[in-house]
């Protein structure tokens, strides 16, 4: 295959790999199934921190890791909890230092809901809002509850980015391929996949990489 010229915008649109649900170990952007445009946060780097919503192309956080039990944040590196652990609808959401035996950091992926592992309560976004800034919940488990409907859009995380390993040129802004202005020029008979890699707004220790594939 060959092109002589492709935005990274462009391509990106083709890179991205959506899934209803995640693989063990891999890393992945949660967005509500309605409004792909917005991407599961948290509000901030400490325990305690809400679980909300954010603008997928302005925050830095927006990278999740499944382990097979819990979520774990890549900027973070805390986990999705359940808060007190409570039992009732509209209990929140929160990032917590991440315990293999806290069963308020297990959920169970499926479907395109996120079940509280044990319990018949999913991740819902509270009221069907969709606004950066809205603040997740838990709810009873419906099936066709569209609030409980999320995608997760695969990433590639690199790890040494401090050696250079992502290119100078590249700049420091979160989901960069998405937002950047050039083009690549004269790019002729490519193989597949075809990566990119990006430094993760201000995490410079962090980088992502995606990658376009056919099949």
């Amino acid at each position: 295959a060959s092109f002589k010229a492709i935005s990274l915008f462009a391509l990106t649109a083709l890179a991205s790999v959506a899934s209803a649900g995640p693989s063990t170990g891999k890393s992945y952007t949660v967005s509500p199934a309605s409004f792909s445009n917005l991407c599961v946060v948290p509000a901030g780097d400490w325990d305690g921190a809400r679980l909300t919503l954010a603008d997928c192309d302005t925050s830095d956080d927006i990278a999740w890791t499944f382990d097979g039990r819990s979520l774990k944040n890549s900027a973070t590196q805390r986990c999705v909890d359940v808060i007190d652990g409570g039992h009732w609808n509209g209990n929140g959401l929160q990032t917590w230092t991440c315990f293999d035996d806290n069963t308020n950091q297990r959920f169970s992926p499926s479907d395109g809901a996120i079940q509280w592992t044990g319990q018949n309560m999913c991740i819902d976004l509270t009221d069907g809002n969709g606004y950066a800034g809205n603040n997740l919940q838990l709810w009873q488990c419906y099936s066709w509850n569209t609030n409980q409907q999320w995608t997760f859009t695969e990433v590639e995380e690199v790890d040494d980015c401090e050696d250079g390993s992502c290119g100078k040129s590249l700049v420091f802004l979160p989901r960069a391929i998405l937002t950047a202005q050039a083009t690549i020029g004269g790019l002729r008979d490519f193989r597949l996949p075809l990566c990119f890699r990006f430094r993760v707004g201000h995490h410079p220790g962090l980088c992502l990489r995606l990658c376009l594939r056919i099949g």
